[in-house]
């Protein structure tokens, strides 16, 4: 198995998402709620980023719905599978 420098699991909801941030050894760096808006998911992945040093080389969620996230997520070299 790949060690990346972070994993990121979200809880997609319909008004806020839970998300938690982990570190190779699975130990739990970060846990908040994000607002599902755009702005929401915006501050989300411009924190991811600012937490990694390389966003092509840290795993993506295995689902992502389309919309504001997979933009900001596909425009920082990440990909989100559908």
């Amino acid at each position: 198995m790949t060690d990346y420098e972070l994993y990121v699991g979200i809880d997609w909801a319909t008004e806020a998402h839970q998300v938690c941030l982990l570190d190779p050894s699975g130990r739990r760096r970060e846990e908040r709620s994000v607002p599902h808006t755009g702005a929401g998911l915006a501050a989300l992945a411009d924190s991811l980023l600012t937490v990694v040093a390389d966003p092509a080389a840290s795993p993506s969620p295995s689902k992502c719905p389309a919309g504001p996230w997979s933009i900001r997520c596909s425009s920082a070299a990440c990909t989100c599978s559908r």
